[in-house]
Protein backbone atom coordinates (compact mmCIF):
# COMPACT_ATOMS: atom_id res chain seq x y z
CA UNK A 1 0.00 0.00 0.00
CA UNK A 2 1.04 3.21 -0.62
CA UNK A 3 1.32 5.78 2.10
CA UNK A 4 -0.92 8.91 1.61
CA UNK A 5 -0.40 12.62 3.42
CA UNK A 6 -3.76 13.31 2.73
CA UNK A 7 -6.39 12.55 5.25
CA UNK A 8 -9.93 10.81 4.31
CA UNK A 9 -11.50 14.10 4.71
CA UNK A 10 -9.50 16.15 2.88
CA UNK A 11 -9.05 13.18 0.18
CA UNK A 12 -12.83 13.49 -0.17
CA UNK A 13 -13.36 17.50 -0.65
CA UNK A 14 -10.58 17.13 -3.64
CA UNK A 15 -12.53 14.06 -4.57
CA UNK A 16 -15.35 15.84 -4.79
CA UNK A 17 -14.40 18.75 -6.68
CA UNK A 18 -12.37 16.90 -9.23
CA UNK A 19 -16.04 14.95 -9.89
CA UNK A 20 -17.44 18.61 -10.33
CA UNK A 21 -14.60 19.60 -13.20
CA UNK A 22 -15.38 18.98 -17.18
CA UNK A 23 -13.17 16.78 -18.93
CA UNK A 24 -11.85 19.93 -20.58
CA UNK A 25 -10.82 21.38 -16.82
CA UNK A 26 -9.47 18.43 -15.71
CA UNK A 27 -6.97 17.80 -19.07
CA UNK A 28 -5.74 21.37 -18.60
CA UNK A 29 -4.63 20.93 -15.25
CA UNK A 30 -3.31 17.41 -16.11
CA UNK A 31 -1.33 19.52 -19.45
CA UNK A 32 -0.15 22.13 -16.70
CA UNK A 33 0.90 20.18 -14.27
CA UNK A 34 3.18 17.86 -17.08
CA UNK A 35 4.64 21.35 -18.44
CA UNK A 36 5.53 22.12 -14.87
CA UNK A 37 7.25 18.95 -14.33
CA UNK A 38 9.30 19.14 -18.02
CA UNK A 39 10.06 22.59 -16.84
CA UNK A 40 11.75 21.36 -13.59
CA UNK A 41 13.91 18.55 -15.13
CA UNK A 42 14.69 21.31 -17.54
CA UNK A 43 16.56 22.85 -14.70
CA UNK A 44 17.98 20.40 -13.10
CA UNK A 45 19.38 19.33 -16.46
CA UNK A 46 20.92 22.87 -16.75
CA UNK A 47 22.21 22.94 -13.01
CA UNK A 48 24.24 19.55 -14.22
CA UNK A 49 25.35 20.14 -17.30
CA UNK A 50 25.65 24.36 -17.67
CA UNK A 51 27.77 24.25 -21.00
CA UNK A 52 25.46 22.50 -23.13
CA UNK A 53 23.49 24.57 -25.10
CA UNK A 54 19.25 24.34 -25.28
CA UNK A 55 19.40 21.11 -28.40
CA UNK A 56 21.04 19.20 -25.91
CA UNK A 57 18.85 20.35 -23.06
CA UNK A 58 15.84 19.54 -25.18
CA UNK A 59 17.84 15.56 -25.82
CA UNK A 60 18.32 15.13 -22.81
CA UNK A 61 14.73 15.95 -21.72
CA UNK A 62 13.69 13.52 -24.57
CA UNK A 63 15.94 10.87 -22.97
CA UNK A 64 14.50 11.10 -19.37
CA UNK A 65 10.73 10.76 -21.08
CA UNK A 66 11.47 8.06 -23.84
CA UNK A 67 15.22 6.40 -22.75
CA UNK A 68 18.33 6.70 -25.25
CA UNK A 69 17.11 7.80 -28.64
CA UNK A 70 18.43 5.86 -31.67
CA UNK A 71 19.86 9.98 -33.31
Amino acid sequence: MIPRDTTPEAQAVQDAIHRRMTPDQRLAISLSLTAMAREGIRARIRWMFPQIDEQAVHRKLMEEFYGPLPF
